[in-house]
């Protein structure tokens, strides 16, 4: 019987958490903006009132609020404009969101940079592991070469690394100081 496979199909069924934080887009916007604040000053900077850079982060907060498919999120800009800053930020709000609980616990962020992942690539184990964690987040990408040579073979680790997370649905992060056109054509 066919209404019986159907919902043996639908018991066997498994949720993959989504990333999401649990708390009002008000709420975690200040945890967001004390998180880039102290990364500023971490980076031996001053944070500075700035207009743009709240609308940046409100615009993170409500991705970061919302429920819904998330794939990943691009962070682009010129050099220096914050999108590092904001990486880590993130990066340490979601961690303080998971202590208290109001965060699923598989929701870290791991941070790579996109140069280290072609010399992570040349050991598949190392490379394998930073292909299925859950949220990674690749930073400065576009800056790597296309490709690398192992033992005379052409590796893509980036792109074959899209292309796994893509497919398992798993989220990525990416800063780049690309253009938009130009990051779709890299």
């Amino acid at each position: 019987d066919v209404a019986a496979l159907i919902s043996r199909l639908e018991k066997s069924r498994t949720t993959t958490p989504r990333f999401r934080w649990d708390l009002p887009a008000k709420d975690a916007f200040f945890l967001l903006e004390a998180a880039y604040k102290v990364q500023v000053t971490q980076r031996g900077r001053t944070y500075e009132d700035d207009r743009d850079i709240k609308m940046c982060l409100w615009q993170l907060v409500q991705w970061c609020v919302n429920p819904g498919y998330k794939t990943g999120a691009v962070l682009c800009g010129t050099f220096g404009n914050g999108k590092t800053t904001t990486l880590y930020a993130l990066q340490q709000a979601t961690n303080t969101l998971i202590d208290a609980g109001l965060c699923h616990k598989d929701m870290g962020i791991q941070i790579v940079d996109a140069c280290d992942l072609l010399q992570i690539a040349k050991d598949y184990k190392a490379y394998k592991a930073k292909r299925e964690y859950p949220v990674l987040a690749i930073e400065d990408m576009g800056r790597e070469p296309a490709e690398v040579m192992e033992y005379g073979n052409r590796l893509s680790p980036i792109i074959d690394l899209l292309e796994f997370r893509y497919a398992h649905q798993l989220l990525t992060f990416i800063t780049t100081n690309l253009a938009p056109e130009d990051f779709g054509k890299k």
